[in-house]
């Protein structure tokens, strides 16, 4: 089986490109996200492009959002990367953690705005009240087109949240994008690029496995 490491820009409400979310994607499917491999994993296997290609490069000199779950904000190669370049958009872990896991976490996320860092929380994560302090830290929410309807969005627009509305596939779903969120990103704008191309059981094995030995060792 094979997956994508793929970048799609973000634009705000004048057109201007302002981010490059990065992303895991199934070989074909560009919507997909390659279910072989676990959420924590993926945040490895991108922190390894990122350090190996350079955060400026692959962003074109503009900020990087990276999806993470909750449980990888304590992986360590976060150190190694500039906090002022990276948006990082938070999503419900695959297995549920416990409340120590979540201080630590949201300890390490303190750390991480103070160093530039910004942060974002998916939809998925605004419906688990497990997550909420995450929420309350954020200045971002991103949510899929077909989400918009939720009152939800509304109360965390009017206590000051932004929204990143992802996942507009034609004219008339970016027309009403535009008057409720303030950034946005799917393919009628503009389709994600793909930067590398891995088969999953040799990647697994050999980088990750490495990437891990290397974190250990720091």
């Amino acid at each position: 089986m094979s997956f994508l490491i793929a970048k799609q820009p973000i634009f705000d409400k004048k057109g201007n490109v302002v981010a490059y979310e990065v992303y895991l994607r199934k070989k074909g499917n560009m919507l997909e996200y390659p279910k072989e491999v676990p959420y924590n994993r993926s945040t490895h296997i991108i922190l390894e492009i990122l350090m190996e290609h350079g955060v400026n490069k692959i962003g074109e000199g503009k900020k990087i959002m990276l999806n993470v779950s909750i449980d990888s904000l304590l992986n360590k190669a976060f150190e190694n990367l500039p906090s002022e370049k990276l948006i990082l958009e938070l999503i419900p872990p695959q297995i549920q953690i416990g409340t120590i896991v979540i201080n630590q976490a949201l300890k390490r996320l303190e750390k991480f705005k103070e160093a530039g860092m910004l942060l974002a929380v998916s939809y998925a994560a605004i419906l688990r009240e497990l997550y909420q302090e995450f929420v309350k830290e954020a200045f971002l929410i991103t949510v899929d087109y077909q989400h918009l309807a939720d009152p939800r969005l509304a109360s965390l627009k009017a206590k000051g949240k932004k929204l990143l509305i992802t996942k507009i596939e034609n004219e008339k779903e970016y027309s009403k994008a535009l008057e409720i969120g303030d950034f946005f990103e799917g393919n009628y704008l503009e389709a994600p690029y793909v930067l590398k191309e891995f088969e999953i059981a040799p990647y697994l094995k050999n980088t990750l496995v490495r990437l891990i030995a290397m974190l250990h060792s720091a």
